[in-house]
């Protein structure tokens, strides 16, 4: 994954790392903060005869050492722990007791200290001086005349009443913190392996290998329109992309407008909004348009050896007509006036009967509108009869596995992607069908209002 794509997933989640850095501290710090106070008690031993002998020998200090580790490992067995318990009546179990005591040992000076944490700081330091007694009444101390015990445990310093232990809270809520932090990055992480919907407009031109020519969410703005925003709202950001995508088509074309043009929508609605929109721009411009829909041509099933007709193989006036859009001059829609499953060989055939290249020949510009999804075997027949093909994904919605899907399928039939359009996840709602209804009374107030 390149460095880009991680500058965006940071500006795109930094909000939920924020939040789990605050949550996570928050709770670590309450979490922290309630826990019980501990004590610590200690007492201090020391093993051998260094101070009381004025003339240690080596083997003396070696015997000291070894039984200092010794004596140290025997608070730690199960019999000297249950003796503790049994003593102090304690109601920990062998274990329990055992995590509360720590045993350390400086065999440079033959000193052992022994610590006790509880909630108790009476009771650490009973626990601890009850250790001192039971392990010096366990260790057997040489009385060889005129020989100093090598074997002594002498009391340094018996444990007083407990201290109270540092909690380290800080430490702790920094702990959790960034606990926090590092599980709500895999979980971003993890979304957005597995969510493959797109969400940047340089998402869409890495899957299909092709500019995006506008993105509506940047230069058109999000604004929901209920109409054609050419037509309707003509000062619009929306209405200046689809006139900015007009000139990047012809930008394509060495500066002529494309004779036909696929508006291939990876979801349904999208293609429907950008033909108008686009067929607005032409028919201002004097552009003759013809808008065909091909989701209304339905699939032909390919195990299918029934058919009710023959297929339409001549261009003749019953085969189709043309009709006009309400509010939008010069543009038409193409009506299929014989039974829609026969207008796919015509769209596909080559030479004469080619109804796309007929219509150019009538000096029209034909935008063919489809949906992937819907109307994918109508479109990879018939993209190779056009002169170009516009991809139009809706953010948030688009899947990469999709358009790439879409990128290899076109390209295996020869077929053109010049471009593709970014649009925003809350579309318009006009639809063809609409604009070929008579005029209704809420096209006569827009219609007032513009005037």
């Amino acid at each position: 994954m390149a460095m880009s794509n991680y500058v965006r997933i940071a500006r795109r989640w930094w909000w939920f790392v924020a939040i789990a850095l605050i949550l996570s501290t928050a709770a670590g710090y309450c979490f922290s903060s309630q826990r019980p106070q501990l004590y610590e008690a200690e007492a201090r031993l020391l093993v051998g005869s260094s101070i009381s002998n004025p003339n240690p020998s080596l083997d003396d200090i070696r015997t000291a050492t070894q039984l200092l580790e010794t004596y140290a490992m025997l608070p730690t067995v199960r019999p000297f722990l249950e003796t503790i318990i049994n003593q102090l009546t304690l109601e920990e179990t062998p274990s329990e007791l055992q995590r509360s005591i720590e045993i350390s040992t400086t065999p440079a000076t033959q000193l052992m200290v022994i610590r006790v944490q509880d909630h108790n700081a009476e009771r650490a330091r009973v626990i601890a001086n009850t250790i001192t007694d039971v392990l010096l009444s366990q260790v057997p101390i040489s009385t060889t005349e005129g020989i100093p015990p090598t074997n002594r445990l002498t009391v340094l310093e018996p444990a007083t009443t407990g201290s109270p232990v540092d909690q380290d809270i800080e430490v702790r809520t920094l702990f959790i913190g960034a606990s926090g932090v590092l599980l709500s990055v895999f979980v971003i992480f993890l979304f957005e392996t597995l969510d493959t919907r797109l969400r940047e407009p340089e998402e869409l031109e890495q899957a299909l290998g092709v500019p995006v020519l506008i993105a509506m969410d940047k230069q058109g703005g999000a604004e929901k329109s209920h109409g054609v925003a050419v037509i309707d709202t003509p000062r619009s950001s929306a209405a200046r992309s689809y006139h900015l995508l007009n000139a990047k088509l012809a930008a394509l074309n060495d500066g002529q407008p494309l004779p036909s043009l696929m508006i291939l929508g990876v979801e349904k609605g999208s293609a429907t909004e950008t033909a108008l929109n686009c067929a607005a721009v032409f028919g201002q411009r004097g552009r003759q348009t013809v808008i065909l829909e091909l989701d209304e041509i339905p699939a032909v099933s390919p195990v299918s050896t029934e058919q009710t007709q023959p297929p339409v193989t001549e261009l003749t006036e019953d085969v189709y007509e043309l009709v006009p859009l309400h509010r939008l001059p010069n543009v038409m829609h193409l009506k299929v006036v014989t039974p829609s499953t026969d207008l796919l060989p015509l769209l596909t055939a080559a030479g004469s009967n080619n109804l796309i290249k007929h219509l150019e020949g009538e000096g029209y510009t034909v935008l063919v509108t489809t949906t992937w999804a819907q109307s994918k075997v109508a479109s990879l027949l018939t993209a190779p009869h056009v002169n170009g093909i516009v991809v139009a994904a809706i953010a948030r919605a688009s899947s990469r596995s999709v358009l790439r899907s879409i990128n290899e399928d076109f390209h295996s039939v020869g077929a053109h992607v010049v471009g593709s359009i970014w649009l925003p996840r809350s579309r318009s709602d006009v639809s063809i069908a609409s604009l070929l209804q008579p005029q209704t009374a809420e096209g006569r107030r827009l219609a007032a209002n513009r005037a």
